[in-house]
């Protein structure tokens, strides 16, 4: 249980603020409804649940090689500064175009893929936990860890995209004004990847 509730505060905590996922869920509740969010939230909620899965089973490895959070950062640096320019380039392009795509599972696998530092982030949280003798690894503990990740982050997803449903808004200048948002918060965390990779090496 206190795995359990660590892990899942600690996964919300993280999906919290706006970013790509949550400003994508509360989007598609607005332009698609909420059986297309629900959708969207379990993609990404999976693929977090498994990522946080690979992260504890690795995170011995991943948490005493510098090397390897170094990759991660280089990746997440790249990764980052793509969907900048693509969100950037979205919120130019018209809703009919924007409602063109259908498969909002299929979208929320990509997108929660996409978050590579995600992986070092449950590694380290894992190795945390594990040094201050709350977690060993044994495969239910990290069962128990994987199911946190998933339960906090689509707790979060689900929180926007209700309360996206309570307001309303101008979907096309909704859909603009997000698209600009999650371009910004991307730049933020090249910005933030690139200072870290950089104090890193210091």
């Amino acid at each position: 249980m206190i795995l359990f509730a660590i892990a899942f505060a600690a996964s919300a905590g993280a999906t919290l603020p706006p970013g790509l996922l949550n400003m994508n869920a509360a989007r598609i509740r607005v332009a698609h409804g909420s059986s297309a969010a629900f959708r969207f939230i379990a993609g990404v909620a999976i693929v977090i649940a498994v990522e946080a899965w690979a992260a504890a089973a690795f995170s011995k490895f991943v948490y005493e090689n510098p090397e390897v959070q170094r990759n991660f950062l280089w990746l997440g640096i790249g990764v980052f500064s793509l969907l900048t320019w693509y969100f950037f380039n979205r919120s130019q392009k018209s809703v009919e175009t924007l409602k063109n795509q259908r498969n909002f599972f299929l979208r929320g696998s990509i997108m929660g893929a996409l978050n590579v530092l995600n992986i070092p982030f449950y590694a380290v949280l894992h190795a945390v936990m594990r040094n201050a003798s709350l977690i060993q690894l044994a495969p239910s503990e990290t069962l128990v860890f994987a199911a946190a990740a998933l339960t906090g982050t689509a707790s979060v997803l689900f929180g926007y995209s209700y309360g996206s449903s309570k307001i309303h808004f101008d979907e096309l200048s909704f859909q603009k004004r997000s698209n600009r948002m999650i371009g910004f918060v991307m730049l933020a965390l090249a910005v933030i990847s690139l200072v870290r990779l950089i104090w890193s090496y210091v």
